[in-house]
């Protein structure tokens, strides 16, 4: 079993394997007594709607693997993988999203691709803090009609071929959605290695922008490359990319959702990996500090 089949492992399930039932459940949301401790009222919740758990006794939660290593008593990955695999029935119960009612699609037509120099959109990207080079860097410009009527988009490439799209009215993608994976810097005389994580391409370009700033001091390594999720939804996808590197540096967003997938990284990955949404306390994401930042900028 590897980690991306681990983390869709059903946590209810294997709470089951283990001879745990929920006391209450309520939709796809189940209660239990502590499986850590001896308590009468369950204080231990799984939401199924994203596979997730929290003893809210502990103050504690995260994915199935930060689970099975308090199970288990381990920060060894390798052996959790094995003794889930173990634990396993062979016919395995795998964790799935419920499915979303799809929104009618439109169909986009006379599609044009090409380098970003709509001064409206490089406007747009000034608005989000982005500096027109780095806007320029890694982004495309992509134009299309729907019903007659033509649109234009700043256009951030993934892993599959497709596009994020943004502009000032809209956000969506074009093609198969999917995680970004950007080769970075190299020094060769460095023998190490590392991944920045981020949400959203927006946070990704606000990175390479405080760094020209001189506002992110971080140490060199050998080779270096980023990883932009493009949706919190592509995590698993992500979370191989981040098997064999020596650090991992996070920049997942202050909210709920961006909260869970750091501990599920955590979890995973703890003794290599280190949370830097500290340096964005107090705001949602890193576009949102590097907005703040410029705005204090202006005022002095």
């Amino acid at each position: 079993m590897n980690i991306d089949q681990a983390t869709r492992l059903s946590i209810v399930e294997f709470l089951s394997w283990l001879g745990h039932r929920p006391v209450t459940q309520k939709g796809r949301k189940f209660w239990y007594v502590s499986p850590f401790r001896n308590e009468t009222k369950p204080s231990f919740k799984v939401n199924m709607e994203i596979n997730m758990w929290y003893d809210f006794g502990e103050g504690a939660g995260g994915g199935i693997i930060s689970l099975a290593k308090r199970v288990y008593n381990t920060n060894d990955v390798s052996m959790v993988l094995r003794r889930l695999q173990d634990k396993a029935p062979s016919t395995i119960v795998y964790f799935s999203r419920p499915a979303q009612p799809r929104e009618p699609q439109c169909t986009m037509k006379n599609v044009v691709k090409k380098p970003l120099e709509s001064q409206a959109l490089l406007d747009y990207a000034r608005r989000r803090g982005i500096s027109s080079e780095v806007a320029k860097c890694y982004c495309k410009e992509i134009s299309y009609e729907i019903y007659g009527r033509r649109y234009f988009t700043i256009a951030f490439p993934n892993s599959s071929g497709g596009y994020e799209l943004r502009n000032p009215y809209f956000k969506g993608c074009m093609g198969r959605k999917d995680i970004t994976v950007l080769e970075g810097e190299k020094v060769a005389e460095l023998n190490t290695s590392c991944c920045h994580v981020f949400e959203g391409f927006f946070d990704f370009l606000s990175f390479r922008v405080l760094q020209a700033m001189g506002k992110l001091r971080l140490p060199a390594y050998g080779s270096t490359h980023y990883i932009i999720l493009n949706s919190v939804n592509n995590l698993g996808k992500a979370l191989r990319e981040m098997t064999h590197v020596e650090r991992i540096f996070t920049y997942l967003d202050n909210d709920q959702a961006g909260r869970k997938a750091t501990e599920t990284i955590l979890g995973l990955y703890a003794p290599r990996t280190v949370d830097l949404s500290f340096m964005f306390e107090g705001h949602n994401d890193l576009n949102d500090y590097l907005l703040h930042l410029k705005a204090d900028a202006k005022k002095q």
